[in-house]
């Protein structure tokens, strides 16, 4: 499989009022659930503003010295059992940033020590002749391409849930308004 994406919709920024990291790796763990504590996360769901809850333990923890990552942990918040939102903290050896991603198709909002730092809009999910389209409105600005997934017949015929991300496709192919001919191809 090959995929190259044109952007990203995740900014590094650092970390307000923190502290230099600690010196073990248990330390800086410690200072990490301590950051990803200040955020606050709220999902629209069916016009309902749901409180996103920070998962305890982090999805994943990694280090990059080639890179200057000196530790770095990926936390999620979730509604429920479903992550929503992606949060990255890393550390030099001297300062912590964050990024912030989405992880589910709804409308977010992000704060930080009780501030608004990110509105992210909800992902448009609409379908037509057997193509399941995937626009998500801030990818444009992004520079990256809307996505349309090709459904075969049988797939199509099991098709229940207009809104589902998840869904069986043989190829992906990004599309963007009436180009002639797709800047790159997915095949799986």
């Amino acid at each position: 499989m090959t995929w190259t994406p044109h952007g990203t919709e995740l900014t590094i920024a650092a970390v307000p009022d923190a502290h230099p990291p600690a010196e073990t790796a248990t330390g800086r763990l410690q200072q990490m659930r301590q950051f990803a504590r200040r955020f606050g996360v709220h999902e629209e769901y069916r016009k309902d503003k749901v409180e996103c809850r920070l998962l305890p333990s982090p999805l994943d923890r990694y280090a990059d010295p080639d890179k200057g990552i000196v530790d770095g942990a990926m936390f999620a918040f979730a509604n429920g059992t479903n992550p929503e939102l992606g949060l990255f903290l890393e550390c030099n050896d001297k300062d912590w940033t964050y990024g912030t991603f989405r992880m589910g198709a709804a409308a977010l909002s992000v704060d930080l020590d009780g501030k608004r730092i990110r509105e992210i809009a909800p992902v448009q999910i609409y379908t037509t002749s057997g193509f399941l389209y995937v626009d998500a409105p801030d990818s444009a600005a992004a520079g990256m391409r809307p996505l349309v997934l090709t459904l075969s017949e049988s797939e199509r015929a099991d098709r229940r849930s207009p809104s589902s991300l998840f869904v069986p496709f043989r190829d992906v192919m990004p599309l963007w308004q009436n180009e002639s001919k797709p800047p790159r191809q997915v095949r799986l």
